[in-house]
């Protein structure tokens, strides 16, 4: 499926990002392509088994058995119309369009309705994905639009109007015709805008903001307030992608023989030493002149290994994990500081 450049569910970047777009254009084929992770291919199984539940070609598998029923319950309403993988053409550019899940017209409501698989908590209400998806359903008599949100076998919704609607549509072509202009450069660095982005890598106001505030971060943390400590241990992981998909950029370019001042691509250091597949190492050792009891050392398999062929091992501990830092989730540091400013 080709997603569209200024994608519904890419809203939150290129509405506060305008220029994420086309950088991402500029840089072409130097951005590898997306493959996706487990979650995200997990996620696109879980899709596909749950369009062909609600097309009756299967039944529902466990994830996906609320989102089935909660539309199946909606499309049994009087004179109700249910269209599975809505191909909804998007108002801010007509050439191109989005896929809903699923919508679903009923008298006097027309419901737009998003599974979701990840783990990442997203909300109904102020989801402008969804409000793009909605208004460019069409208007007709209908009352009202309710998007909602199936997540860990819970539904989420948000309710407008028409005229809430419509008023919402012209904000989002605002913001939408600034991002497909090839002439606004504007970049703007946020954890929302940046979280999905293709560009980081490249990205000299993302760059910035990772680095904003921290002058020398090995030898002066004293200089880091308490709260940066911990926003920077609990962005560990986004961080650490972050900085390997900036080395491996370098790394390519410099080997195609571009000059980056401050890098180079040098020979790193040897690997372990090991035995080539063309000799028989036993043998070679012992020519040698080395004890053949010397030449190999047997290992008993693991307590885990062991324990697969028989429960009744004994003589086996695990050992207490270590104590770890944990990062909690009563902090926000948005209000708090620059970093995320």
């Amino acid at each position: 499926m080709i997603h569209a450049k200024a994608s519904p569910s890419g809203y939150k970047r290129w509405s506060t990002c305008p220029g994420s777009l086309t950088l991402e254009e500029k840089l072409g084929n130097l951005i590898p392509p997306d493959e996706g992770g487990e979650a995200a291919q997990l996620g696109t199984e879980l899709h596909s088994r749950a369009e062909a539940a609600l097309k009756g070609e299967c039944e529902p598998c466990e994830d996906t058995q609320f989102y089935v029923s909660f539309c199946r319950q909606l499309a049994a309403q009087k004179d109700a119309e249910m269209i599975i993988e809505a191909r909804v053409p998007l108002f801010y550019s007509r050439e191109e369009h989005g896929y809903a899940d699923c919508v679903i017209r009923t008298e006097d409501c027309v419901h737009v309705i998003d599974l979701k698989t990840g783990n990442i908590p997203v909300d109904a209400v102020n989801n402008w994905q969804l409000a793009i998806y909605a208004y460019g359903m069409g208007m007709t008599s209908t009352e009202t639009f309710t998007m909602t949100i199936i997540q860990n076998n819970e539904a989420k919704s948000w309710s407008l109007t028409v005229d809430q609607i419509e008023a919402l549509s012209s904000v989002i072509g605002v913001k939408a015709q600034a991002a497909l202009n090839p002439y606004i450069n504007e970049l703007n660095a946020s954890d929302e805008a940046c979280m999905w982005c293709p560009c980081k890598p490249w990205c000299k106001a993302y760059t910035a903001k990772l680095l904003e505030n921290f002058d020398d971060l090995t030898g002066n943390m004293e200089k880091l307030s308490d709260e940066k400590q911990a926003y920077l241990f609990a962005h560990k992981s986004q961080i650490t992608k972050a900085l390997t998909a900036i080395e491996a950029s370098l790394f390519s370019r410099v080997s195609a023989g571009e000059t980056i001042s401050g890098v180079s691509v040098a020979t790193g250091r040897r690997g372990n030493k090991t035995w080539s597949k063309e000799v028989d190492p036993i043998t070679t050792m012992i020519m040698a002149g080395i004890p053949r009891e010397k030449c190999a050392v047997e290992k008993p398999i693991s307590p885990t290994q062991a324990l697969k062929l028989s429960p009744d091992v004994e003589g086996w501990y695990q050992p207490e994990g270590r104590p770890t830092l944990k990062a909690g989730d009563a902090y926000d540091p948005a209000e708090d500081f620059d970093i995320l400013n």
